[in-house]
């Protein structure tokens, strides 16, 4: 009887021992409560617990993901780095392999994007690269379609093209604008309302007049459209048969691209009436309504 009352009694200690103690979702809110009250220290102390401690545990990436923000925050990059990378790696050697799953979680999509910026700011632009891509190659699960997806394109292209130019390498960020963008082709009867250009051009328009004379760059263009071609090439997944078409010209050394389908037709005014565009001087005429050679010529 004594013995069956010491073991309950050992069961109850070590029972109540267990209670009192915090798990890793305690010290997960706790670090998450802390950062955001600017608390780094303590953060900092709950998060390494978890992927000290933890390491397994699902927690442990976002963890890692905290921890990079908060040291890119006191400036301290090295360790940024280093936590930011063990947060897309899911934070240790027997672990690497859920690499394979980087795309369900989108802190270690936020992450390399976060990498991308600090080796931007680094001036390291091949590390830079690397990060922007695995980002980028990412970033359009998670993005709309249509117009949105579009936009998000568009902002896509000039944050990959500002890595080369915030290094100076200006002829490669010209051609990353010039070549991964899709320009618009102004309708008609949108002549004469106030021009807005996408982020590309808007970028491409405040680098290029730097690079060369604005009648240099009227006449190269100019002669760009009249010299224009097809490009077919396979889309969709591997053995698929699907093509798709596009009208181009080369401008700045850079293959420009426009959807063949979008040069078909254009509007003639507002009533939506159309008018074909499949002879060779009304594909000039459509490529002279895209907001990149309107763009040239307001310069």
């Amino acid at each position: 009887m004594r013995k069956k009352l010491v073991i309950a009694l050992m069961f109850m200690f070590v029972a109540s021992m267990s209670w009192g103690q915090k798990t890793p979702s305690d010290y997960y809110e706790e670090g998450t409560k802390a950062q955001f009250h600017l608390d780094y220290q303590l953060a900092l102390a709950d998060f390494r617990y978890i992927v000290d401690e933890h390491p397994k545990n699902d927690l442990c990436s976002i963890s890692y993901y905290h921890l990079g923000t908060i040291y890119a925050r006191l400036g301290d990059s090295a360790s940024a780095i280093q936590a930011l990378r063990n947060s897309i790696l899911c934070g240790s050697a027997e672990t690497v392999p859920k690499f394979i799953h980087y795309f369900d979680n989108q802190y270690r999509i936020v992450a390399a994007h976060q990498l991308c910026e600090i080796y931007n700011a680094m001036y390291d632009v091949d590390s830079a690269v690397f990060y922007w891509n695995l980002y980028d190659s990412s970033f359009h699960g998670f993005s709309g379609c249509g117009n949105a997806a579009a936009n998000d394109r568009d902002y896509q292209v000039v944050q990959f093209a500002n890595i080369y130019l915030h290094a100076g390498r200006v002829a490669e960020g010209v051609n990353i604008l010039l070549t991964r963008s899709f320009f618009r082709i102004v309708p008609q009867s949108a002549g004469d309302q106030k021009r807005y250009y996408t982020r590309a051009v808007q970028r491409l328009q405040e680098i290029l007049p730097k690079q060369a004379q604005p009648t240099q760059l009227k006449a190269e263009i100019e002669n760009a459209v009249s010299n224009f071609f097809f490009d077919t090439v396979l889309t969709g997944r591997a053995m698929s048969t699907d093509t798709a078409v596009y009208c181009c010209f080369t401008f700045q050394k850079a293959k420009v691209r426009f959807f063949y389908s979008d040069l078909s037709f254009y509007f003639v005014d507002e009533s939506m009436v159309v008018q074909p565009a499949n002879d060779r001087n009304g594909i000039i005429d459509q490529l002279k309504r895209s907001e990149l050679y309107q763009m040239i010529e307001s310069l």
